[in-house]
């Protein structure tokens, strides 16, 4: 009920471009930044960087409706970091 005050701050993205002609590398590159598998995410890097406010929560967390994007759990992986950076993947909409 409140975005309309804040509509002229929002930006939608209705297409883009890449210079990857496949959605699985031209996905993979949109998460980490880089088309080839082995790179952390860039929550992993934002985790990495920023640290977290509390301990007791994960870093940063993925919501998932059940599917598999394009470029696989890859896309939300801690890459070369430590395992500590790595996404929780909640699959909302279950019980």
């Amino acid at each position: 009920p409140y975005v309309a005050k804040h509509a002229d701050k929002l930006c939608v993205v209705r297409s883009m471009t890449s210079n990857f002609s496949e959605h699985t590398t031209a996905n993979y590159f949109l998460h980490t930044g880089f088309g080839q598998v082995g790179r952390p995410s860039m929550g992993s890097w934002f985790n990495y960087g920023l640290g977290t406010a509390n301990q007791n929560l994960p870093g940063f967390i993925v919501l998932n409706g059940g599917l598999i994007p394009p470029g696989g759990l890859g896309c939300f992986s801690n890459g070369f970091l430590p395992a500590a950076y790595q996404a929780s993947i909640f699959k909302y909409g279950t019980k």
